[in-house]
């Protein structure tokens, strides 16, 4: 009985704690929205980012789309980076009312053209599916090399991509394999796609060829 009343009672103490932790969370969640609501009063880039995100994902507030547009554009007006890319990808999403692929892509130039990587690697996929710009594979691969040259393992997938399939380049698939090889270990999902519906594993990986090509990351 003794033993019975003890597991009752630790269930309950255990039940408690999980609660009060959530309560906690919950206030440091508040606290920290709070925090970015007056940053943003003096016009912070970084809290209007943040403010921007919590708005878009809904997680800890009412998903707010009009709010989400508003911080993200104040984040990007002043400058900040990845304000500017997210606004970017808000007007590519079509889960808001405000999908606009031209705005989108203005906003992916602007930063692209500043050396943003992620932006770089837009381009590129604007460019090979031939949605408002006109496809042109062989600027794609300019694009994505620019990128890819940045570390930017989403930009060495496509151009794995590009050489497996031969759009805008020679096809090459040892070059193919040297480029989807790091994104496959890292589990990126358009490497492992690459990897899997081109058996790049069974092609050596290209070394040759070196003079001035970029031919791996």
């Amino acid at each position: 009985m003794i033993k019975f009343i003890i597991i009752i009672f630790l269930t309950i103490s255990l039940c408690n704690s999980e609660e009060i932790s959530n309560t906690l969370d919950e206030n440091k969640i508040t606290q920290q929205i709070k925090d970015y609501q007056d940053r943003a009063l003096n016009d912070d880039p970084e809290a209007y980012f943040q403010l921007g995100k919590i708005y878009f994902e809904g997680k800890y507030v009412f998903k707010n789309y009009e709010k989400a547009l508003e911080y993200f554009s104040a984040a990007s007006h002043l400058g900040h980076i990845q304000g500017t890319y997210n606004l970017a990808l808000f007007y590519l999403s079509k889960q808001t009312p405000f999908h606009d692929n031209k705005k989108a892509l203005s906003y992916f130039l602007e930063l692209a053209r500043k050396g943003h990587a992620p932006s770089q690697n837009r381009i590129g996929m604007y460019l090979t599916s031939g949605i408002i710009l006109e496809k042109d594979y062989k600027e794609a691969v300019k694009w994505f090399e620019a990128s890819s040259k940045q570390g930017y393992v989403n930009a060495q997938c496509n151009l794995a991509f590009m050489y497996a399939s031969g759009k805008g380049v020679w096809q090459n698939m040892g070059r193919a394999h040297a480029f989807a090889k790091s994104g496959y270990k890292k589990g990126y999902k358009l490497c492992k796609k690459v990897w899997d519906d081109f058996n790049l594993e069974k092609y050596p990986e290209d070394k040759g060829f070196k003079f001035k090509f970029y031919n791996e990351p």
